[in-house]
Parts: C-alpha cells; structure tokens; sequence
C-alpha cells in the first residue's frame, strides 16, 4: 500500500545520520511511496536523492530554543495537508519536537536514535513526549541499554544498511603505508586531535607512514588541527583532506581505518571500511564490540589511551599475515550483518 512517509532532520550535509536518512528516503521513494525531508536548520544535502523526495525547508533565522514553536507548527502543519502516515525522525532532539508536532494526530512516529551518550535534558523531554513516539530505532543493543525500561520497550534494533558491490578491493592494502579516517571534525566526540598524537608516537619507528583523514570541518577546527600538526612537525605526514564524495576511490588501497570517539551510535564510515576490506582501529566506545570483533576484523584500545592507539597501528603495520586474516574477516562481517536488503526489510516492516 502505498504511503507518505516524512523525515525530520536538522540538516542533509554530510554525516553518518543523513547518509542513513538518505538511503532510506530514496528506498521508500523507490518503492513507489511519497516521501518528502523536512529539515529544521538547513536543506543543503550532500548526498543525491531521488528526484520526486520533496526536501522543505523549515530553518529558522531565530535560536534553536526559541525555534521550537516555529518547527512545532511548521512540522504539524506539514503533516496535515500533506496527509503523513509515517514520521521518521533523526535524533533525539527532533524526535522530540516532531512528537510535540504530532500531538494527537495518530500518525506513525519512528525515532532513530544516535549516540550512547544523550544529556539529561534529552531523556527527561523524551519521556515527557513518548506518547507521541510509536518505536525507537536503536543501532546497537548499548546504545538501547542507556535509555530507561519504557523507551526500551518500544525499542527494536536496526543497523545502518550498506550496499556492498564489490569483493575484496583492498587487496594492494598489504603494500600501503597510509592510516585514513573518515568523520566531521568534531574533536570533543570524533578526537581527530588523539589520532594525531598517537601517529605522531607510531611515526618513530615508521617514517614512511602517512594518515589521512576525510571529513567537512570549520575553520576554526581546522585552524587548531593544523597547529597541531605543525607542533608535532607532521606537516607532510597527517593530511586534513575535506570532505569526498567518492570516498571508496579516495581511500583505498589502505592498511587501517581509525576511529578514536568516546562515543557512537554505528558508524556508517566504520561499516563502508569493512566492506572494502579495510581493518578497522577503534576505541571502546558502548556497542563497537557488537562491529568490531578484536583481532579478528580489527584492533581495540581504550578510549582515550594514546599509547594504546599508538600500538595497534604498529601492530597492524608490522603483521602482513595479520593485515591479510583481519582484511578478508571484515568483508565477511559485513556482509553477514549489514547487507541493506535484510536492513531495509526491516525498516518496512516497522514503517
């Protein structure tokens, strides 16, 4: 049967939430629903959309505090003329203003969650509009745990879907001498700053190393990263390389993919990484165990633990056969766990 289905969103540049919004929206356009993306602070979109998604724009020029009312009437006003069955919105925060907008409309409201680290405020006004949220989608079994028994109860779990069309295209990472990550510079989340001075320890004993990382920042960010790197004299060793849209082309072949968060809901970057056969460094943040499986599609340290960092690039770059088991373990990870087909089956079921 078909339907019109409405995503909230703050905005569609990059990032792991809007490419996750993205797929879906052109999954359910390709199915022959309505789907429009509503987006409450900017419609500029990064990624490519099927041409009937209708994106509106809902940004207002007031603080986000003082926007609430505005976004509650617009949304509302949206979902009645346009008769919306189904709401799904992305991150807590407009799943919490899409609920107030909602009222007692009776429409299918599908939160997606984000991180395993949500602010008090977060939860409390979560609780407060849960009437109007139908089902929480969760990535991970600890992202769902860090939430009280009621939000649970309406929780299912849903990784992020990935398209896999290639086999094993990282077979010349055995012979690369480059680390690369992919996430907006957010460094109190992403610690693009840690990396940084754990290659910087690495580099010692590996001089012919370089790491590159991907990902949309601000001046102001980039200004302290590259400082940075002129202070630990890798100038020409750690490259900030903006963001890519052709992202496989741009990082393969490499020997590791890095991810140093404190926190994470499931890293689309993380998923794409193993599905080109690259092996994943990562930090223990709640629910990478549930990705990353330790020595076998990648190595783990402790969050924050520079050292520690430090070690697993000197591991994986001193190992071929190690390189070679964890390479070919992170293509069959994926595909057993993320393959969009049985991800998105999911999501039609539930929408």
């Amino acid at each position: 049967m078909k339907k019109n289905i409405c995503f909230v969103l703050t905005w569609m540049e990059s990032g792991g939430l809007q490419r996750n919004a993205a797929i879906l929206a052109n999954h359910f356009a390709e199915c022959g629903h309505d789907v429009s993306i509503c987006c409450l602070y900017s419609t500029e979109c990064f990624y490519d959309l099927d041409k009937k998604i209708k994106i509106v724009d809902f940004s207002s020029k007031k603080n986000k505090f003082l926007s609430i009312g505005f976004w509650k009437k617009q949304l509302r006003n949206h979902f009645i003329n346009e008769k919306i069955d189904t709401v799904v919105s992305f991150g807590e925060r407009c799943g919490v203003i899409t609920s107030m907008a909602i009222g007692k409309l009776g429409v299918n409201h599908i939160c997606r969650g984000v991180i395993t680290e949500n602010s008090a405020i977060n939860r409390f006004l979560l609780n407060v509009y849960l009437k109007g949220i139908t089902k929480f989608v969760f990535q991970t079994n600890a992202q769902k745990q860090t939430f009280n028994r009621k939000i649970q109860d309406k929780g299912v779990i849903i990784p992020n879907p990935f398209k896999l069309t290639d086999s094993n295209i990282n077979t010349d990472g055995i012979n690369s001498k480059r680390f690369i990550t992919v996430a907006m510079l957010r460094l109190k989340q992403k610690h693009q700053d840690l990396m940084v001075k754990a290659f910087a320890v690495f580099i010692k004993n590996h001089p012919d190393y370089t790491f590159e990382m991907y990902g949309k920042h601000t001046k102001e960010e980039k200004d302290y990263m590259l400082s940075l790197i002129k202070e630990y004299g890798l100038e020409n060793k750690v490259l900030l390389m903006g963001e890519n849209k052709n992202i496989k082309e741009a990082i393969i072949p490499s020997r590791a993919f890095v991810c140093a968060s404190t926190s994470e809901g499931m890293p689309n970057a993380i998923i794409e990484a193993l599905s080109y056969g690259i092996p994943v460094i990562t930090s223990k943040w709640a629910g990478c165990d549930e990705i990353i499986d330790n020595e076998v599609n990648g190595l783990s340290f402790e969050t924050n633990n520079i050292e520690q960092m430090a070690e697993c690039m000197s591991t994986i770059a001193n190992n071929d056969a190690l390189f070679k088991k964890m390479s070919n373990a992170a293509i069959k990870h994926k595909i057993e766990n993320f393959k969009a087909d049985i991800v998105l089956s999911k999501w039609e079921q539930i929408i």
